[in-house]
């Protein structure tokens, strides 16, 4: 997703293999990214959900507020994706696009965002000529440690190679990183491996019947019938995403704000 730009004005460009730009004004990260040793930090604190607004309306209100408090993050936090910048990147964005994509006339959508670290991540309601109501399970797939580097090196420096070796130096407390090059479907191959490792670790507990997988991921290189074709097939083999217990699973991509239905 890039920040302070529509999903529906921004136009990804064929051909560039860099996953972020330099400035805050022109562009944001395209891929998920954490700082180093904060990669398990889940859960906003207490302090940060006390200031939340309750994330529980109709899908519209829902999506604009979701929105509007991504908006409100700071150049840091933002790419930081720490506390309530991730909870709100990396599931209530996913939510709110899941959410609007069940609405259509003649159907309200309900949608509740949890801010704890309950069992959902999020609830549907819908109602109209079909009733239906499930707990949604938002999970995160295709970054790492390596992301989280890049991101920390875009923040001080204003620039961050998309591809190539990165690591932090500890003696000179810096983080060096050499340009890289990849092949043209490099990005297939790993958003491929990261939404299996996701969707079989999730697969690996109990939920309420009836409850939705939503897997998202940020690559602004995937776009389009034919990448989400290939992004699919490469799923599939690997093991697919089909005969769980899930009674639908999503994948949703944040750079380009396109939703697909995997199984």
């Amino acid at each position: 997703m890039y920040r302070g730009l529509s999903p529906h004005e921004f136009t990804p460009v064929p051909g560039v293999h860099n996953r972020v730009e330099a400035t805050r004004k022109t562009a944001r990260l395209t891929r998920a990214v954490m700082p180093l040793g904060e990669i398990m930090a889940e859960c906003p604190s207490p302090i940060e959900m006390s200031n939340w607004i309750p994330m529980k309306t109709n899908a519209y209100e829902f999506a604009f507020e979701v929105d509007r408090q991504i908006e409100a993050l700071s150049n840091e936090d933002y790419h930081r994706r720490v506390g309530r910048s991730k909870k709100l990147r990396e599931e209530l964005y996913p939510l709110s696009r899941l959410a609007l994509h069940f609405k259509q006339p003649g159907l309200e959508v309900e949608v509740q965002g949890f801010v704890d670290c309950g069992r959902p991540d999020g609830y549907i309601r819908i109602t109209g000529f079909l009733n239906r109501e499930f707990e949604v399970q938002v999970t995160y797939a295709a970054y790492g440690c390596k992301d989280a580097l890049r991101a920390q090196l875009l923040v001080s420096e204003g620039f961050t190679p998309g591809a190539g070796e990165i690591q932090r130096d500890k003696k000179r407390k810096r983080i060096i990183a050499t340009m890289g090059s990849v092949t043209h479907d490099e990005h297939i191959v790993r958003i491929a491996s990261g939404i299996f490792e996701r969707f079989r670790d999730k697969c690996k507990k109990t939920y309420a019947p009836g409850t939705v997988l939503l897997i998202a991921f940020e690559e602004v290189k995937l776009y389009g019938c034919t990448n989400w074709h290939q992004l699919l097939l490469a799923v599939g083999e690997k093991g697919g995403v089909s005969g769980s217990s899930f009674a639908e699973v999503y994948l949703f991509n944040g750079a380009t704000n396109e939703l697909r239905r995997a199984a």
